[in-house]
């Protein structure tokens, strides 16, 4: 079945969307895909075209305006309206694929086995998924299970009813279009966005009422996944790093170190693809006596006033314990000029004066 495995990510989650994609090529060398990503034009980030030829042309980018999908939907705290992007991927993509695997960016696949999502027997339902933890987490019977039975009432969903992570789904897109999935969903988040506090992923749920495919945890490693001590018994194939910080933001990450070293070894590797995390623009705070810059140098991150999600480093990733840069003109020989003879970055208006 021609299958499209598709990544959304908006300019904060471009580059560790590409490091899922060369996890999943890593996982299963030999098997050929049709790798998707698919975003606007303004989250490229810079050195995208520079990557290894054989990563780059397993990657079919695509940019456009989403503002035609979904200019009547809004993020909401942490969530860019990116995260509504997979919605649509049933009228962007070409129609000879039948099946649309969608895949979140802070994802690692790590094992092999993914391929069989092509196949997978989705029993006439528009999509498969694996159970949240939302759902699973009744058992410890706590008030954060509370919490989340609570959440699940508020959607008109029965307590058994099961409720499934749409981090990684697999979409059969001629039931997906018999179900008239997009304009269902949309029109739910726009109607009554209040309602859905996981936003696209409860509104699938609240429309869908259980009538989805339910996959292994294998497939959607997650959250208390981890804290069980399940890793070991399952052999995941894909893990799914949900909370915030994320294990590439190495300043605030305070999970497994192996984590953060796969991101951290993997970007120092290739040094000229990293994430402005969309915040090119603009004047920034800088340092702790509150000065401020501009223009050419537009992103930079010192004493932690601009989080560190801000700025994935371009040359070694040790900088970021004394700050880092991203710059929005692409002169990256300017840059790591500047960079090694400046050192850190003083929290002062003439420091920084006298260094640009």
């Amino acid at each position: 079945m021609r299958t499209a495995i598709c990544f959304t990510p908006d300019g904060a989650f471009f580059a560790p969307a590409v490091r899922a994609i060369a996890s999943l090529i890593e996982a299963e060398p030999e098997v050929e895909r049709e790798i998707f990503l698919i975003c606007e034009p303004d989250d490229v980030a810079p050195g995208f075209d520079k990557l290894p030829a054989p990563l780059r042309e397993r990657i079919t980018l695509m940019t456009l305006d989403f503002s035609r999908f979904d200019a009547s939907l809004a993020g909401k705290g942490r969530f860019s309206r990116a995260v509504f992007r997979r919605l649509f991927l049933d009228d962007i993509l070409p129609a000879h694929f039948e099946r649309i695997v969608a895949v979140d960016s802070d994802m690692l696949i790590v094992r092999p086995g993914l391929k069989r999502l092509e196949s997978f027997d989705l029993g006439d339902k528009p999509l498969a998924a694996a159970y949240d933890m939302i759902f699973l987490m009744d058992f410890k019977g706590d008030a954060l299970a509370r919490q989340f039975q609570r959440s699940r009432r508020s959607l008109g969903l029965a307590i058994d009813t099961p409720y499934f992570n749409a981090g990684l789904m697999t979409i059969d897109r001629a039931a997906w279009r018999a179900e008239k999935l997009t304009e269902r969903v949309v029109k739910a988040l726009r109607d009554e966005p209040k309602r859905y506090p996981f936003m696209e992923q409860d509104a699938l749920n609240a429309t869908l009422k259980g009538n989805f495919a339910p996959l292994s945890p294998r497939f959607n490693f997650m959250g208390d996944f981890f804290l069980l001590d399940l890793e070991r018994r399952l052999e995941p194939i894909v893990l799914h790093f949900v909370n915030a910080p994320k294990p590439w933001e190495l300043a605030s990450w305070r999970g497994e170190t192996r984590f953060a070293e796969t991101y951290r070894a993997w970007f120092a590797a290739r040094h000229k693809l990293r994430d402005c995390a969309g915040r090119t623009h603009g004047t920034y705070s800088q340092g702790s006596a509150g000065s401020t810059i501009t223009g050419r140098w537009a992103c930079f991150y010192n004493d932690r006033t601009i989080p560190p999600s801000a700025c994935i480093d371009w040359v070694d990733y040790g900088l970021l314990t004394f700050g880092s840069a991203c710059q929005a003109d692409e002169n990256f020989t300017e840059l790591e000029r500047w960079w090694r003879s400046a050192g850190p970055v003083p929290a002062s208006n003439s420091g920084l004066t006298n260094r640009l």
